[in-house]
């Protein structure tokens, strides 16, 4: 089994982010400064695209690894 790595784990905290900040969906007041929720959520969910990739490539390196090491015992 090939465990959980930093860019899985990376790509599920923006998910979650992203995804929170799509719900709220409209701008937020954080003292003087004016957050848009949707654009924000948009951008981080990008982001979580990208590190999905990236930990997709990270899954398939390990996993030939993994597969070339068991061929060859």
């Amino acid at each position: 089994m090939i465990a959980a790595g930093a860019s899985g784990k990376i790509k599920t905290v923006l998910q979650l982010v992203g995804i929170s900040l799509l719900l709220v969906h409209y701008p937020v007041a954080i003292g003087p400064v004016v957050i848009d929720a949707h654009r924000s959520g948009l951008w981080i969910v990008y982001g979580s695209l990208v590190m999905s990739l990236v930990s997709a490539a990270d899954y398939l390196r390990f996993f030939a690894e993994a597969a070339a090491k068991q061929a060859a015992e």
